[in-house]
């Protein structure tokens, strides 16, 4: 009975420990220090010369807040 016990505790251990979040997830967006060039549609970051392509498809004024579509595109230099 005790080793059924222990089982069961090790098991919830490792489901509990398995289902926490991850805490080194990567940010989204440009880092705050970086460098970075462009114009209006695209984005170029000058320390490995990678491109972000955004064009713009559709734009709409709402109440609370407008909704914009934008096709992606990221080009690695």
């Amino acid at each position: 009975m005790k080793a059924a016990l222990r089982i069961s505790c090790l098991i919830g251990l490792f489901i509990l420990i398995g289902s926490m979040p991850c805490l080194a997830q990567v940010a989204t967006g440009t880092p705050p220090f970086g460098s970075f060039s462009g114009s209006a549609n695209d984005v170029v970051n000058n320390a490995n010369l990678n491109v972000h392509i955004a064009v713009p498809v559709i734009s709409k004024p709402g109440r609370g807040m407008n909704f914009t579509s934008n096709l992606g595109n990221n080009i690695l230099g």
